[in-house]
């Protein structure tokens, strides 16, 4: 469907020039809208590069941190495991050395010999001291 022209009476249609009717003159005085222009737009993009390096520095190394601190983390973990190895032997290694059998074993070996009998010391009824020492020293001998 074409659209048709509308007629405004009120709209003088020659007060304004067309294209082709209009000659470029050159400007008197010479004029620097244009270089203006350009020097802001270089210092605004000068300034938004300078912001974006900023924000791309801090975030290489907050993710140099965070990565540091994780190597840091690993090498904690491992020497846990490593103490907790060594305890565990340290731990087997005492429970050897506290056994019986072996302290029997070294008593033998330097000359002493068990005991034939027990000696027990029984305390006496309340509000009597125990024996004193020299009585229990004189036990002791007489067997």
């Amino acid at each position: 469907m074409l659209a048709r022209k509308l007629d405004y009476p009120e709209y003088d249609y020659t007060a304004y020039e067309t294209y082709e009717d209009t000659v470029y003159t050159e400007p008197s005085v010479r004029q620097k809208p244009r270089a203006v222009y350009t020097k802001n737009l270089r210092c605004e993009f000068s300034i938004l590069v300078g912001i974006v390096l900023f924000f791309a520095f801090f975030l290489v190394a907050r993710g140099d941190v965070s990565i540091r601190k994780g190597y840091e983390l690993v090498a904690a973990q491992r020497q846990e495991n490593e103490l907790i190895k060594n305890n565990e032997h340290l731990k087997v290694h005492l429970a050897g050395l506290k056994a019986p059998e072996r302290i029997t074993g070294m008593a033998l070996q330097i000359g002493m010999i068990p005991a034939d009998k027990n000696i027990y010391v029984k305390a006496g009824p309340s509000g009597q001291t125990a024996p004193k020492e020299d009585k229990l020293r004189m036990a002791w001998k007489k067997d």
